[in-house]
């Protein structure tokens, strides 16, 4: 790791007269490059590429859901089987798209650990499994959402890595690259979207004024409005038969700071609701996977 790396570079040069002896290459007594050898120390912690939580490969789709059906009915365990029209039960599904993992080389967690991703997106923990430490995501961090995460000048998503620190906010590790963890394609969608149209698991942004209307009528299709623009209502059509959404309402600019977003903490769907950030949580409609954050 560069950082130990440095330190121990700093104690060279300290009992040196080499003031080049930061670049960890190894003088002989007139200073010239000897044998080019790094002075370095194991790091105490290293850490995988994230990947799904649920699902093969490096990215999955975010509007994914499963069925809850592990055994003690938390997010860990679960069969990873989708979610269908068929379930209907209070919380017998969830969103799997918004949970990750990342392997490391420990087999204890520390308590003094703060683990987070670069973009502060996601609640991450760490946790011990069958003698092995990983850390797992749970969802999105309090005062974040999908929007996020989207880069809405390029219509992308914004990488990301994943970086443990110490009690004294050093940091230990990070993930080797930052990551796009979303399959999912990014339109903009500035213009509105007439019935018909919407594709299927593709994310419509929203990134300037708009007094469009917007039909949702595909499954997964999912629409982010940019952060610092008035959210707009959310006017469920067909009796509320999912996933036809129909979003009705003028977007109308705002101070340049980012639009106030949920206290820490509020986690309640009538909140999220009346925010108009639905995110089809388990708690509103399970089978409902068409949304708008």
């Amino acid at each position: 790791m560069r950082i130990r790396s440095v330190l121990v570079c700093l104690a060279v040069a300290a009992f040196s007269h080499c003031r080049n002896a930061l670049d960890c290459t190894a003088f002989d007594a007139a200073c010239n490059p000897a044998a080019w050898l790094l002075y370095s120390v194991p790091p105490l912690l290293v850490i995988g590429d994230i990947s799904p939580l649920y699902g093969a490969g490096s990215q999955v789709s975010f509007s994914r859901y499963i069925k809850n059906d592990s055994a003690d009915g938390t997010i860990i365990g679960a069969s990873g089987t989708d979610c269908d029209a068929s379930v209907s039960a209070f919380r017998s599904c969830f969103r799997s798209g918004v949970l990750f993992q990342a392997s490391s080389d420990q087999t204890a967690c520390d308590p003094g650990w703060t683990i987070r991703d670069s973009l502060g997106l996601l609640n991450w923990r760490c946790q011990v499994d069958a003698g092995a430490a990983r850390f797992i995501s749970g969802g999105f961090a309090d005062d974040t959402a999908l929007g996020d995460a989207i880069d809405f000048d390029q219509s992308d998503w914004r990488p990301l890595r994943l970086e443990v620190f110490d009690s004294s906010g050093l940091l230990l590790a990070a993930s080797p690259e930052p990551q796009r963890l979303w399959s999912n394609a990014i339109e903009t969608a500035n213009s509105g979207l007439v019935a018909g149209t919407a594709q299927a698991d593709t994310i419509y942004v929203i990134s300037e004024d708009s007094a469009a209307d917007y039909v949702l009528d595909a499954e997964g299709a999912t629409l982010a409005v940019r952060p610092g623009l008035t959210k707009p209502v959310l006017e469920p059509s067909s009796k509320f038969r999912p996933p036809l959404f129909t979003l009705r309402g003028t977007l109308t600019a705002t101070a340049a700071a980012p639009a106030s977003r949920s206290p820490p903490g509020t986690r309640r769907c009538a909140e999220r609701v009346s925010q108009t950030r639905l995110q089809a949580p388990s708690c509103c409609n399970p089978k409902t996977p068409s949304s708008i954050t």
